[in-house]
């Protein structure tokens, strides 16, 4: 399951569908979407068949947008994933995780704490596991979906990357390493990749050659 295929705001799109039934397709703007994107995201989301639309005429033509029964399956496994996500995992008291005997740094700041509550991670189960899409919905403000991957730093080591703040270090990847799904995804990717010698590219586990530049894999 990749929801991020579908655009920034699809999973709450197909969610708020789910809850609500049939709505006019301007009810999203209820959920701090703009024209412009929730129209691109229904498109990517009628084209595979997990949204449909109809029009109407009640003195005025009206657009109608609700769940294919595809969609439906695709949203409630949304909740799903949501719900297991609720909160993270125990952190031990001194603010660190150890993975694969490494000690990662996950101590939040009061602040940050209080910030994380208004965070939904939405887990994916795709050919390596290499990202996490997490929705930001701070009352009063736009809501922001953006990824969290797995992505080797300056020194060859992965870790987790947030392409909102670009950076391995900030409080979305410290609370994000507190998920125990996060930790596992981090753990089998990392056995499931080859990476090559030359030029660093992340080849799944069965290649023999480098997909980006050819050179053989030990």
């Amino acid at each position: 399951m990749d929801i991020s295929k579908y655009g920034k705001h699809g999973s709450s799109i197909l969610i708020y569908l789910l809850k609500n039934g049939e709505v006019p397709i301007t009810d999203f703007s209820k959920i701090n979407i703009g024209p412009t994107s929730y129209y691109r995201s229904l498109s990517n989301l009628e084209v595979d068949g997990l949204v449909k639309r109809r029009e109407t005429i009640n003195r005025r033509k009206i657009v109608l947008v609700s769940l294919t029964e595809k969609g439906k399956e695709f949203a409630e496994k949304l909740v799903e994933l949501e719900e297991v996500a609720e909160s993270p995992g125990d952190k031990e008291a001194e603010g660190v995780i150890h993975i694969d005997g490494e000690e990662i740094n996950v101590a939040l700041t009061p602040e940050e704490r209080e910030n994380s509550k208004y965070l939904k991670f939405l887990f994916h189960f795709n050919v390596l596991d290499n990202h996490i899409t997490v929705e930001e919905a701070v009352p009063g403000k736009r809501s922001r979906i953006f990824n969290i991957y797995v992505k080797q730093n300056g020194n060859g080591i992965f870790r987790l990357w947030c392409e909102q703040d670009d950076s391995y270090e900030c409080w979305h990847v410290r609370e994000a390493w507190g998920y125990p799904q996060v930790q596992k995804m981090m753990t089998q990717y990392k056995g499931r990749v080859k990476i090559c010698s030359v030029c660093g590219y992340e080849n799944p586990e069965n290649a023999k050659y480098c997909m980006e530049c050819g050179a053989k894999l030990e």
